[in-house]
């Protein structure tokens, strides 16, 4: 498995026009991107969800809809009002990042048991 890397930042996808119908405009995702090129994003909304990329070039060529989505670099200080927000996205983002890490020694034993293949 490649090492995630260090955390190169954080960052808010903002998007300032909805061309789907789907997340609206203003930020609709968090993120953070490591040194590695590694990115795990946050989207707020209704259904929220979070997802990893190889590359923020990688996510911006499906969710930045041809300039629509801007990312912005977050460096602080953040008004007290946003840090709940802001908080609770990185919370989840990590919550995901520790399941997938303790999953993956449980994933590769599974792939390398005998009798594991089923059709």
């Amino acid at each position: 498995m490649t090492a995630p890397g260090q955390l190169k930042r954080l960052f808010a996808l903002d998007r300032h026009t909805d061309i789907s119908g789907v997340s609206g405009a203003g930020v609709v995702a968090y993120g953070l991107e490591t040194t590695t090129g590694l990115v795990v994003m946050r989207w707020l909304g209704d259904k929220p969800s979070t997802v990893v990329w190889e590359s923020l070039e990688h996510a911006m060529a499906v969710h930045g809809h041809n300039g629509a989505t801007d990312i912005l670099t977050l460096d602080g200080p953040f008004p007290a009002d946003l840090l709940p927000t802001l908080r609770a996205a990185f919370a989840r983002i990590l919550d995901v990042a520790s399941i997938v890490g303790h999953l993956g020694q449980e994933i590769d034993e599974f792939l390398t048991a005998p009798g594991r293949v089923t059709a």
